[in-house]
């Protein structure tokens, strides 16, 4: 039997660890199961079984799949409380171009700050870019890399789930399992996700922020990428900033998705 959606392949959900907070002894011993993983610190099978996910295939409103995975309740507990746990450590590895850690305002500052750079230069043009199938084509081999350089505690948790190839588990409607394995990219349903792709993001970030022409300023929210330039640089921005993504993180552009703003009513930028 295909286990509910929005369950992990156990079955077990958060709700059942919940219980283990009412009793002293309990969630002793909860806490040091959740360092023990933290650090990798478990046998083998243990991490293999805590890697596999349950698929859930969403259809997106513009067309095309999005697959969702659902990892076991225990492993999205010991992420929840690892993305936590590093918040600052994240934040400050990805300033000052990634807005989407750390506060929730993320959204409404990065819309502040275009908003008022354009109203107060009419000339001043925005390309947004946005990333194809970001999460799933993101280098692991760069979050690795990026996770050792600014946060080596965390790097045998993240080694143990993206170190390797995964394993996923669809049901059909029939109930019949099928394996999708995957060798790039993070699950949408670990909660450590955003800060990891952030982190193997930022150095293209880094390098198309340093051969941008002087003046152009870079701005992220995740894979949503903002480039204020001029109308006559909107397409070597564009060209920059998506060459340095995905050499860097293997994350190709969504041209189909790119938008170009600007408020001057002249001609449009250089297609």
């Amino acid at each position: 039997m295909a286990p509910r959606p929005g369950f992990g392949l156990s079955g077990s959900t958060i709700d059942h660890y919940k219980v283990l907070l009412e009793d002293e002894e309990a969630f002793a011993h909860l806490t040091a199961m959740v360092n023990k993983l933290a650090n990798a610190d478990v046998p083998a099978p243990v991490l293999e079984a805590l890697a596999r996910a349950r698929l859930t295939a969403l259809t997106k409103p513009g067309g095309g799949i999005r697959g969702i995975a659902t990892g076991e309740a225990f492993r999205r507990l010991t992420s929840r409380v690892l993305a936590r746990h590093f918040a600052t450590q994240f934040d400050l590895a990805t300033r000052p171009f990634q807005f989407a850690l750390q506060t929730r305002a993320g959204t409404d500052a990065l819309a502040t700050i275009l908003r008022y750079c354009t109203d107060a230069n009419p000339a001043a043009t925005v390309v947004c870019l946005d990333g194809r199938s970001a999460y799933d084509t993101v280098s692991r081999a760069a979050v690795l890399a990026k996770v050792h350089e600014c946060t080596p505690p965390l790097l045998p948790y993240v080694k143990a789930f993206y170190g390797a190839q995964s394993s996923y588990s669809w049901f059909d409607n029939q109930g019949t399992v099928h394996d999708i394995v995957q060798g790039e990219g993070l699950e949408q349903g670990d909660s450590l996700a955003p800060a990891l792709f952030a982190l193997a993001q930022h150095e293209a970030l880094v390098h198309a922020s340093r051969t941008l022409p002087a003046g152009d300023r870079l701005y992220a929210y995740l894979d949503d990428i903002c480039v204020l330039t001029t109308r006559d640089h909107a397409r070597h921005a564009y060209d920059v900033v998506s060459r340095a993504i995905e050499g860097h993180a293997g994350i190709a552009s969504n041209v189909g998705k790119t938008r170009v703003y600007h408020q001057d009513p002249g001609p449009p930028p250089q297609a």
